[in-house]
């Protein structure tokens, strides 16, 4: 996911898009997703049309292991 938003830069609806089907994508893999956001590296709220500096953040359960990753990426 953040390589797509670094190589195709896609607007704010697209990448909410996206976030729903990797949401979808993790759960057809049988994870439990807490959640699964792509948020302004400044303010961790909803980026705004013009903001380049983003962190994709994800958290989801597999049995009993609780998965925690965050990835920086920059929109051009």
């Amino acid at each position: 996911m953040a390589e797509t938003i670094e190589t195709e830069s896609p607007a704010l609806s697209e990448i909410m898009q996206l976030e729903s089907k990797a949401r979808s994508a993790l759960t057809a893999a049988g994870f439990k997703v807490d959640y699964f956001s792509v948020v302004s590296i400044n303010t961790l709220r909803k980026p705004s049309i013009s903001e380049s500096d983003l962190v994709v953040m994800c958290s989801a359960r597999l049995g009993q292991t609780r998965l925690i990753d965050n990835k920086r990426c920059t929109r051009i």
